[in-house]
């Protein structure tokens, strides 16, 4: 009986310690969604991760000759990558949308290349470590708004997902 017992405390012991350890990643993803309130931009919880959803004019900018970085997004890229610095235990894929033509493939390859500008610049500028950063380009995959509103569909994802 008393083997019983204390295999039942070590138990309890182990779901006690597991239940803290749930209760401590739901205090800092609130801590990290509070802290991407106060960048302004729409916030959304899913399965992948916390979202941060941004028009994609506002990072960047795109010409006959290519894509660069927007004129005044270094400061909202500041504020992404103290966020990174504040919340490591969190890994980031960046995706960048577009909508309608050009053809898929070239949608993608665009979006891709624009990500990536995302990226370096976070690695460069900002001295973020490429291993947790992932740039992704999503062509006109699962746009969220409908087909009316197109330019709302160019947007950038911010997707901070808990490191395994």
């Amino acid at each position: 009986m008393k083997a019983d017992l204390d295999t039942l405390k070590a138990q309890m012991s182990v779901e006690f310690k597991e239940v803290q350890k749930q209760l401590a990643d739901l205090k800092k993803e609130k801590e990290l969604i509070m802290e991407m309130a106060k960048i302004g931009m729409l916030t959304k919880v899913t399965a992948e991760g916390i979202t941060m959803i941004m028009p994609r004019k506002v990072f960047i900018k795109t010409t006959p000759k290519g894509s660069a970085l927007a004129s005044n997004s270094d400061a909202i890229l500041g504020n992404i990558a103290k966020l990174m610095q504040n919340f490591q235990e969190y890994k980031v894929v960046i995706k960048v949308y577009v909508f309608g033509k050009p053809a898929k493939s070239e949608d993608v390859k665009a979006t891709a290349a624009m990500a990536k500008i995302l990226k370096d610049y976070l690695v460069e500028k900002c001295k973020i470590s490429a291993a947790v950063i992932e740039a992704v380009g999503s062509g006109t995959s699962d746009p969220i708004f409908p087909k009316e509103a197109s330019e709302a569909n160019k947007r950038v994802e911010i997707i901070f997902s808990a490191a395994k």
